[in-house]
């Protein structure tokens, strides 16, 4: 079994709902894949089988972004054990072929791959840009903002094993306080010596909708 991270919030509901259409064939044609539209939702988590939208006890904007896709992995292990890899992607992920993607997911399910991306990457510890600073909602005076070094998957598509899924939530207390989801995801795994490999899916970034 296979789960599909899509992460969302509710600035944005109508790229969720956008998304949501995109995938809903998806969703009924392959029953062994959950699917978990994540929101957060601070003091409440809950999740619909029917909507598969999973709130989390998060804040729901772009600095508890790490905190939240932690959150997720470990909701889901904690509650569907018999899922054994997780894609994560964002509701602003256009992607060429659905289908496509999910039948490169199985594979790399069936070859027992740890850690696979669409755009892999590497990076120095170091600040982070200016670029993506102007993301975050609550910038403090008193804080550099930096990252990790880590060979990483961009947060755009990504999967991991159940196995990686544990080593990252082991390490909850550290990603929650990171600032850089992506990032920081390739800095744990890099720690038990997991290296992402590639995925050729192909996708883009559509603009969000307020």
């Amino acid at each position: 079994m296979i789960g599909i991270i899509i992460c969302c919030c509710y600035k944005y509901y109508k790229n969720y709902e956008l998304c949501y259409e995109k995938w809903k064939n998806i969703i009924v044609a392959y029953p062994f894949i959950n699917f978990f539209f994540i929101f957060g939702t601070p003091g409440s988590t809950n999740y619909d089988e029917n909507t598969h939208v999973l709130q989390l006890d998060v804040d729901d904007d772009y600095d508890s972004l790490p905190k939240k896709i932690c959150k997720a992995y470990q909701f889901i292990m904690d509650n569907y054990p018999h899922i054994e890899g997780i894609f994560k992607t964002d509701d602003d992920i256009d992607f060429t072929n659905n289908c496509g993607l999910v039948l490169e997911l199985v594979m790399a399910l069936q070859n027992g791959d740890n850690y696979c991306g669409i755009f892999i990457d590497k990076t120095r510890p170091m600040k982070i840009c200016t670029a993506r600073l102007k993301k975050f909602n609550n910038l403090k005076s008193n804080i550099i903002y930096s990252h990790d070094g880590a060979i990483y998957c961009h947060g755009a598509g990504y999967y991991i094993s159940k196995k990686s899924a544990m080593y990252i939530c082991s390490n909850i207390e550290y990603v929650s306080y990171r600032h850089l989801e992506d990032v920081t995801i390739g800095y744990i795994l890099n720690k038990y010596g997991i290296f992402p490999t590639q995925l050729y899916s192909e996708c883009r970034e559509i603009p969000r909708i307020i």
